[in-house]
């Protein structure tokens, strides 16, 4: 999908500014973008899925109005560059990270390929890389207390990932479907803190 227009008569939707997006208009809500999809500075919400399956969208700017981001808004997309508006009170991409976290709690809630994960980041969050096909190495810094649900799940490619010795706790299904990881049997006893589930999907 290139583009997405509304009707301007449509009274439930529209795709202000050009934008390329289905925006529910009494909300201000992102319900559905592509891969030409700028984001409106009057935008304060990405809606469940909004970007969902996108494996062309490679960049992604978030104005300073966004407040809300739903679950899988970024989900298997190809997504190699995230930028959060630095006026953003609630989300940001900090030291050009190529993610978005959230900043009161230090959580990264979307990666992708080219993320580096910032020594600030305490918590990776529930499916923040969910089928992010591109990943083949992450470094996962000594500030990180949690790994998330899902937070990699069905990263096919990942082959190379530490786990510090900061880790307190793994979520369900965080390394579920990493196929690549689950023939290094070295993994198992690398990770104290390993959840018996870690690998398993019980996402149903």
């Amino acid at each position: 999908m290139k583009s997405i227009s509304i009707d301007p008569n449509n009274s439930v939707y529209d795709s202000r500014n050009n934008c390329n997006a289905i925006v529910e208009t009494a909300t201000n809500t992102l319900k559905a973008g592509c891969k030409n999809t700028i984001i409106p500075a009057s935008i304060t919400e990405i809606g469940k899925g909004a970007f969902y399956g996108h494996l062309k969208l490679k960049k992604i700017t978030i104005p300073k109005s966004i407040k809300t981001i739903g679950k899988d808004a970024f989900g298997m997309t190809g997504l190699e560059s995230i930028v959060v508006n630095k006026e953003n009170t609630v989300f940001d991409s900090r030291e050009n990270c190529n993610a978005i976290i959230e900043t009161n709690t230090n959580t990264l809630i979307v990666g992708c390929k080219k993320t580096v994960i910032p020594n600030s980041v305490t918590e990776i969050g529930d499916y923040a890389f969910e089928r992010c096909f591109g990943l083949s190495a992450i470094y996962i810094p000594n500030s990180v207390k949690k790994i998330g649900d899902y937070a990699f799940k069905h990263c096919f490619n990942i082959k190379t990932i530490n786990i510090p010795d900061s880790i307190e706790q793994i979520g369900t299904g965080a390394f579920v479907n990493c196929e690549e990881l689950m023939e290094d049997d070295e993994i198992y006893y690398k990770i104290e803190h390993l959840n018996y589930d870690a690998f398993e999907d019980y996402d149903y």
